[in-house]
Order: C-alpha cells, then sequence, then structure tokens
C-alpha cells in the first residue's frame, strides 16, 4: 500500500539561471534586445582561466593586479529563432559598432540585432547590424542583471591560489 505524501512546507524558491552564450562562426544570433544598456565589466586573463575585476580600478589581489585588464559586455537578448532568453557576451568593438548605429545609446531594448562573426573562426571579428529601429518595450521580458550569472560561472572556476602550479 502506498503511502501519500505529505509536504509541510514549500519548497526552497530557486533562482533561474540565465544562460551566457558567444556568437560562434557561421552561427548568427538575430534576436531582440532585452537590456536598456549593455554590462560593462573587466576581466584578467591569469593561467588559462579569465578571472572578474568589476571595479573600475583594479582592486585585485597580487598576481592579478599586475596585470593587464581587458573590457567585455554583456546583453540580456531574446532570441525569437528559438523562443530563448539569455545574456549574449560582446566585445567592445562590437558595442561600439552598435552604439554607433542607434539614435538613443541610452535604450537599447527592444532593437533587433543581428550578431555575427567573421571568417576568423571563434576568435574572428564579431559585428553586429541594427535591424530597424523598431521598439516594443511593453512587449518584452524584464531586463535581468548578468552579474548573477557571471559569479556563477566564475565560482565554477574555484578560487585563485597564486602559490598553486599549473601543471
Amino acid at each position: 500500500m502506498a503511502k501519500s505524501l505529505t509536504v509541510l512546507h514549500e519548497p526552497p524558491h530557486r533562482d533561474r539561471h540565465i544562460p551566457l552564450k558567444r556568437v560562434r562562426v557561421f552561427k548568427d544570433v538575430e534576436c531582440r534586445i532585452l537590456s536598456r544598456k549593455p554590462f560593462g565589466y573587466w576581466s584578467h586573463w591569469y593561467r588559462g582561466l579569465s578571472h572578474p575585476c568589476y571595479e573600475t580600478d583594479c582592486a585585485c589581489a597580487t598576481p592579478l593586479s599586475k596585470l593587464p585588464r581587458e573590457l567585455h559586455f554583456v546583453l540580456h537578448v531574446k532570441c525569437y529563432e528559438t523562443n530563448q532568453d539569455f545574456f549574449l557576451e560582446i566585445t567592445d568593438t562590437c558595442t561600439r559598432q552598435l552604439l554607433d548605429q542607434v539614435p538613443d545609446k541610452t535604450n537599447l531594448r527592444g532593437l533587433r540585432v543581428v550578431f555575427t562573426r567573421s571568417k576568423g573562426g571563434d576568435k574572428g571579428r564579431l559585428r553586429c547590424r541594427v535591424d530597424g529601429i523598431a521598439q516594443f518595450d511593453q512587449d518584452l521580458p524584464a531586463e535581468a542583471n548578468p552579474r548573477k550569472t557571471l559569479d556563477v560561472i566564475w565560482s565554477k572556476k574555484g578560487p585563485l591560489d597564486p602559490n598553486t602550479r599549473k601543471g
């Protein structure tokens, strides 16, 4: 005889994890931007891994503070081909190109954009083309902050220990 399941309380709320994607060669991303403006952050490249540096001025511990920083941007977008929303990482050059094509640089929300990668492989130049200026702000899902997703990605890499040697 099977017993019925008695639940005394609701399970804890689980925060939605929005994936971070990059444009791959020959896999254009046609999407509508959900972010009002790009989220910019700095990172250091150390021992084959990137490490976050969110502050305007580097406040990282040594040896990261001695290394150069690279600027990245993230947009919250919705791809209508797959009906999914995700964070799209774009380069600073692509961000400048995007902002040069729009009349209102403070509100990108609702713009339809095609992101492409040049023939140089997954490290090729990232480009974008705005497809019209139509904005439908009221019909879009709310924009999300990518900081939580970035923290989840970097926490999987483990803490930085400068005393360990890479084998």
